[in-house]
């Protein structure tokens, strides 16, 4: 009967030690897919030159000076299929990533999201500009550039603009 319960004991540590093992591979598992996802998760930084995309792309979303147009810039630079969006909803608040989820403090969120986009399409125009034979020239004959710099303008002074984007923004995020 002894040997009985000792052989019991034996399995039943054999199967303890078994499920600590399958436990500490399902940790680094999960460590690893979450340093993996980090990886791909975009930084919610003021980017100083905008997004990084291409010419023609940030050329159409500018075009359209549309709100709408603005929401689909933010989700080609933060909501590609390799990344993950640094935004969550978190109740009725909103959250970004930087080491951890940290609550949006005096619209850093938002402020960061406007300047990007902004930044955006004036690094677009600028380089159109230096494109062109003439700063000059380019100014006189190009029919956009006017109405693009005045919507830029409205994007960066008026809070119902704004606003909107944001609210656009904010429907995407989970």
């Amino acid at each position: 009967m002894d040997e009985k319960i000792l052989n019991i004991e034996k399995e039943i540590y054999e199967i303890k030690k078994e499920l600590l093992e399958i436990k500490n591979l399902i940790k680094d598992s999960l460590k690893n897919n979450l340093n993996e996802n980090l990886l791909k998760m975009r930084s919610l930084i003021k980017l100083e030159n905008g997004f990084d995309l291409e010419d023609e792309l940030i050329g159409e979303r500018l075009k359209k000076n549309s709100y709408i147009s603005d929401t689909e810039l933010f989700k080609d630079y933060y909501m590609r299929n390799e990344y993950l969006i640094p935004l969550r909803k978190n109740g009725k608040k909103i959250q970004y990533f930087e080491n951890e989820w940290k609550n949006d403090e005096n619209n850093y969120i938002f402020d960061t999201i406007m300047f990007n986009i902004i930044n955006t399409y004036l690094v677009y125009i600028q380089k159109k500009v230096e494109d062109s034979e003439t700063e000059i020239d380019f100014k006189k004959y190009d029919k956009d550039y006017k109405t693009n710099i005045e919507y830029l303008k409205r994007l960066e002074t008026v809070q119902k603009c704004k606003n909107q984007i944001i609210k656009n923004i904010m429907c995407l995020i989970e």
